[in-house]
C-alpha cells in the first residue's frame, strides 16, 4: 500500500490501486487532527485550501490532491447537516440537480473542457451538490438495499484484484504466443465473473473477518454494541 508515497522507482505491479496508496495517508492524517484538534469545521476549511493554494501555485501533490477532496466531502457533510433542517431545504436539492445538469452542458457549450486544469476545477465544483444528493436518505426497497450493500462491500477488494486478473490473462496468452482477443465478448464476460467472484471471495472470507477482528481487538465494547446494525450492513 506504499505505491506511491514518493517513495517509488518506476510503477507498481498494481497501478490503479496508486489512488488507494494515497487514500492510507490520508486516513492517517484524518485520524490524527480529528483525534487531537476535534471536529471543527474551521480546520476542515483550511485544509482545504491550503490544499488547494498548493496546486494553484504547481505545488500540489497527489496526496495533498486527495486531501482536498476528502476535505471537501467534510465541508459537503457539514453543510448537509446545517441545511437538512432550514426551511429552503427542497429549493437547495432543486438547485443542487441544476448544477449537476448544467455543469456539464456549459463545459461542453463553452469547449472549457479542453483546458489543462478543468478536471480539477470541475471536480470541485461537481463534487458538492453530488454527495449532497447522495447523502440523504433515500428509501428503496429491502431486497434492492441488499443488491446495493453486496455491490458496495465488494468495491475496494474488486478495485484491489482487477488489475492483476488482467495480467493472469496476459501472463496466459503471452505464454501461448497468442494476440489477446480484446474484441472476443466471452473474454470479456469471463473477465468480469472472474473478478466478481474473486471479490466476493475476498470480501467474505478476509476482508470481512479481517474487520471484524479489529474491531472487537480495539474498539470499545460498548461502542461496537451501538454500532452493530450500522457495522452489520
Amino acid at each position: 500500500m506504499a505505491s506511491q508515497w514518493g517513495l517509488q522507482s518506476g510503477p507498481s505491479f498494481n497501478g490503479p490501486i496508486w489512488s488507494i496508496s494515497v487514500e492510507v495517508l490520508v486516513y492517517i492524517f484524518f485520524f490524527t487532527t480529528l483525534r487531537c484538534a476535534g471536529n471543527k469545521l474551521a480546520l476542515t476549511v483550511s485544509i482545504f485550501l491550503a490544499c488547494i493554494a498548493l496546486r494553484a501555485a504547481d505545488h500540489g501533490t497527489l496526496i495533498t490532491d486527495c486531501l482536498a477532496f476528502f476535505y471537501l466531502g467534510g465541508i459537503t457533510s457539514f453543510a448537509l447537516k446545517y441545511f437538512q433542517t432550514n426551511p429552503h431545504e427542497r429549493k437547495l436539492a432543486v438547485l443542487a440537480i441544476c448544477v449537476l445538469i448544467a455543469t456539464p452542458v456549459l463545459a461542453y457549450i463553452t469547449n472549457i473542457h479542453q483546458h489543462k486544469q478543468f478536471a480539477a476545477a470541475f471536480l470541485l465544483v461537481y463534487i458538492p451538490p453530488l454527495l449532497y444528493l447522495g447523502a440523504k436518505q433515500i428509501r428503496i426497497s429491502d431486497q434492492l438495499q441488499r443488491f446495493v450493500e453486496a455491490a458496495g462491500n465488494m468495491t475496494y477488494s474488486s478495485y484491489l484484484i482487477h488489475f492483476p486478473i488482467q495480467i493472469i490473462f496476459a501472463i496466459y496468452f503471452g505464454s501461448a504466443g497468442r494476440r489477446i482477443p480484446y474484441q472476443n465478448q466471452y473474454l470479456l464476460i469471463s473477465y468480469l465473473g472472474l473478478t466478481l467472484v474473486a471479490a466476493y471471495l475476498i470480501y467474505r472470507f478476509f476482508e470481512m473477518p479481517a474487520q471484524t477482528y479489529i474491531r472487537e481487538k480495539f474498539l470499545n465494547k460498548n461502542v461496537l454494541r451501538e454500532a452493530a446494525p450500522q457495522l452489520r450492513g
